[in-house]
């Protein structure tokens, strides 16, 4: 799990198999102590099976305005 400030992020430990249940948990539990809040919108990076390598959150900056990871 890698915590940054505004961010919470947790990666996959197997990337071809995707996320644990355990990790899953893991991440939940350190997006709860950071305090982010419930209606946070959750970014997922999937397999190609649809298992899950990497979930975000990012605190503090309004969706409409998070522009980054949109093609120009």
């Amino acid at each position: 799990m890698r915590i940054v400030p505004g961010s919470i992020v947790g990666i996959a430990a197997d990337q071809k198999h995707g996320m644990t249940l355990g990790e899953l948990a893991a991440f939940v539990q350190a997006a709860y102590h950071e305090d982010a809040p419930t209606d946070a919108t959750v970014e997922c990076i999937a397999t190609w099976r649809n298992s899950i390598k990497k979930l975000s959150v990012v605190q503090g900056v309004p969706r409409e305005l998070d522009t980054a990871d949109k093609p120009a």
